[in-house]
């Protein structure tokens, strides 16, 4: 997908790199936006590995949606929070470390229920194995989490894996359509939830946000749905689908071939 690269309209001080999968802020601590070079699908993953950070500065990465085209703004602005959404309107970005932090404090078992608690738990927590069904097809769960483990309190370090995607809400009634969608960020394989900020989507385009500031100095785009994921990931999918735990428990197979499926 054209999508997961960064679009060539971004901020003063970016140098983007490696067939624009690469974004580097240059200098200072802000004029770091960048975007995804091409609209949004509804449940379409944008991730982005944090590659290299630069101490001295306070603050760290952004990221969100615009339903503004890049190319659309005369001139961008310093910051994405809050220049992008007061200057050019439908916007929605949200501070990494602030979402991640909230989110912890409040629901181990759900992250963002504080914040959403009566929406259903997001497509991108329903894992099966090494599988994670989203709206937009499979994606392979390590490529959703670090590949080393990060220092407790520190979800934007170097390494750290961060996506953002939107939702339409659920509609009203067996025929109806929703008309409202809704943030979700997903830091580091776990999924935040939806922001409590719903906005209208219909007939708009939606063009990931991620602002390369301050302690955040370079990303990287992580491919998400690119590779067909191994045959044994697929196997147990299909199995899970359909048969129920109990059901599986009950099948003429070793112990620790029902374990090893049911554990996913």
């Amino acid at each position: 997908s054209m999508s997961q690269a960064f679009h060539q309209r971004h901020g003063r001080f970016i140098r983007l790199s490696n067939g624009g999968q690469t974004a580097t802020r240059t200098r200072s601590f802000a004029h770091g936006l960048t975007f995804s070079a091409e609209p949004l699908r509804a449940g379409e993953l944008f991730l982005i590995e944090v590659t290299q950070t630069e101490s001295g500065w306070s603050g760290d990465l952004r990221v969100g949606i615009t339903q503004v085209r890049p190319d659309a703004m005369p001139r961008l602005p310093k910051f994405a929070v809050p220049d992008l959404s007061s200057r050019f309107g439908r916007s929605y970005v949200r501070t990494v470390g602030g979402v991640a932090s909230s989110a912890s404090s409040s629901s181990a078992a759900s992250p963002g229920a504080a914040a959403a608690s009566s929406s259903s738990p997001s497509p991108l927590l329903r894992r099966r194995g090494n599988l994670v069904q989203s709206p937009c097809g499979l994606v392979h769960y390590p490529n959703l989490v670090p590949r080393h483990t990060l220092k407790r309190g520190t979800d934007t370090d170097k390494g750290a894996r961060i996506g953002v995607y939107f939702m339409p809400e659920q509609g009203q009634g067996r025929d109806a359509e929703p008309d409202l969608a809704r943030l979700h960020l997903v830091v580091n394989g776990v999924d935040m939830g939806p922001d409590e900020q719903p906005f209208p989507y219909k007939d708009r385009d939606h063009f990931a946000v991620v602002d390369v500031y301050g302690k955040t100095k370079q990303v990287r785009i992580i491919p998400t749905c690119q590779r067909l994921p191994p045959l044994t990931d697929l196997c147990l999918l299909a199995i899970l689908r359909m048969y129920s735990n109990d059901e599986i428990c009950r099948l003429p197979l070793p112990e620790r071939i029902k374990l090893y499926i049911t554990a996913g």
